[in-house]
Parts: structure tokens; C-alpha cells; sequence
């Protein structure tokens, strides 16, 4: 590598001296070293591939303007009380999950889980969808029944991610749904029916069976303690049967005859006489 460099500067002398001096009138040493300019003007030089390798190449490194030294917000959508995202963002310059404008149909909530559930109650547990969200309205039905009629909880704030439903039939099976609604209208339902595309535990819809109330348990229970007696005292009154003719086979003794005999009358005696 330090000849071709060595070469490389000869060559560059040599071609600034050509421009300084006139073709004509060269002297003997001028014209030989114009011979040797011309000669060294076909050299090919030849690079060594390992030229590049004594100069390695900077890694490109692509930062985002004011991503890398910025953080997700702490926000959690399926939180009670949260702070809309928006404001955490102007407050802490964090970052926020995308969400759709007021102006699309917010996407479906996902309906977390249906607990604490009695006879008469239960509680439901939503998360927030990525869109912007005015308010929550709650939908129920009991299942099973063509009469039932679909109930709603009413419009819910925007902050809200539970509510408590009341007022439901012991031993029912319901579907409740949640809806997400803003200026452009109102979300979507998966009412379960086996053909939506949402895995189980994740749609807007989740189905879920109250528990029974004290009065059945108690009727259910005085049912089985009647029967029960019932059976007891038939299982009593047969074993009483069976213990008493077996008295009075023993009392008759063996070979005597069945039915009821008249004391007044001895064995061998005739009616009309007298024992002697």
C-alpha cells in the first residue's frame, strides 16, 4: 500500500510539471523525464482489497426524533378511575397507544370477566378499547326464555370500567354485553352465538348463570327431609310387621293352625258339653 502511494504522488508531480512547462524546446533531461511521464502515465495501479478494511465502515444508526428518549405512559385501559391517556400525555410528554378520533365508530370493549355473582347480582369488569370513548352502556337479557327482555344500565362515564348489575332472577342464565359510544355512534356486539371471531373472554359479550337463592335451598332442603321420614317411617312400620307374626308363629308353636281360635272351646270337645 505505501507504493502505490509512492507511485500515486510520482504520477501527480509529474503531470503538474507537464502543465508548467512548454512542448517545445525541452532539453535532454526534460525529455526523458517527459518520456518517463508518459510511461508512468499507463502504470495501472492496482488497490489492495484489504485497502478498506484499515478504514471500517460507521454503523448507520437511525434514532426517531424524540422517541428514543421518550416513555409509555403509565396507563392501563381496563383500570377504574384512569386518567385519559391524553392528559397523562401533555402532562409527562409520554407516549399513548393509538387511538381512533372521535370521528370513527369506536372498536369493541372487551368485556374482562363477570364475578361476585349471587342470586340476585353481579359484577361486571370491562377494558378499554382503542378509540376515543364519551361513554359505557351496559346490555343484559336472561337466556333460555322467548319473553325475556333485553335490559341496559344506562349511559356510564368515560372513566368508568365497572358496574354492578341488580335486580336478576336467581338460577338464570344472562348475557351481558358492553357498548363504547362517542359522536360517530355506537361499538359493536359478539353476542356469542358461536360464529364471531373473538376467542372466549375477549368480545364485548360474556354469558353467566346467578346463583340460587336461599328460599329454593331451603325448599329443596325441607324436600329431601320430608321424603326422607317418608321413607324412614315405611322402612319402620315393615320391619314392626315382619318382627310381630313372627311372635306369633312362636307363641302358636309349630304345626298349629292359622287363623283365631276360641279360647272357651278345649281340644276334642263338642259344642253342647260340659268339660268335665
Amino acid at each position: 500500500m505505501a507504493i502505490s502511494a509512492l507511485r500515486l504522488f510520482l504520477l501527480t508531480v509529474m503531470i503538474m510539471g507537464q502543465e508548467g512547462a512548454p512542448e517545445t524546446g525541452l532539453t535532454t533531461r526534460g525529455k526523458a523525464q517527459d518520456a518517463v511521464r508518459k510511461s508512468m502515465a499507463y502504470i495501472h495501479f492496482d488497490i489492495d482489497e484489504d485497502y478498506y478494511e484499515d478504514y471500517p465502515e460507521e454503523e448507520e444508526t437511525s434514532i426517531k426524533p424524540g422517541v428514543g428518549t421518550r416513555s409509555f405512559c403509565d396507563y392501563d385501559p381496563c383500570s377504574m378511575g384512569q386518567v385519559p391517556c391524553s392528559e397523562l400525555q401533555k402532562a409527562t410528554s409520554c407516549l399513548c397507544p393509538g387511538i381512533s378520533s372521535e370521528r370513527e365508530v369506536p372498536d369493541e370493549p372487551r368485556l374482562r370477566s363477570v364475578g361476585q355473582i349471587t342470586e340476585s347480582s353481579a359484577f361486571v369488569h370491562w377494558c378499554e378499547p382503542a378509540s376515543a370513548v364519551n361513554s359505557y352502556r351496559l346490555v343484559y337479557q336472561a337466556l333460555g326464555s322467548a319473553h325475556s327482555n333485553q335490559s341496559s344500565s344506562g349511559l356510564l362515564p368515560a372513566q368508568a370500567r365497572t358496574f354492578t348489575l341488580w335486580g336478576l332472577a336467581s338460577s338464570t342464565r344472562y348475557q351481558v354485553c358492553v357498548l363504547a359510544l362517542n359522536q360517530a355512534g355506537e361499538s359493536g356486539l359478539d353476542r356469542g352465538d358461536g360464529q364471531s371471531s373473538y376467542p372466549p373472554g375477549s368480545g364485548p359479550c360474556i354469558m353467566f348463570t346467578t346463583a340460587v337463592s336461599s328460599g329454593q335451598v331451603l325448599a329443596v332442603s325441607l324436600s329431601l327431609a320430608l321424603a326422607a321420614a317418608v321413607l324412614l317411617g315405611a322402612g319402620g312400620f315393615l320391619l314392626w310387621r315382619r318382627a310381630r307374626g313372627r311372635r306369633g308363629e312362636v307363641r302358636l308353636g309349630p304345626g298349629a293352625d292359622s287363623g283365631l281360635q276360641n279360647p272357651t272351646f278345649f281340644q276334642g270337645e263338642k259344642p253342647g258339653e260340659l268339660p268335665l
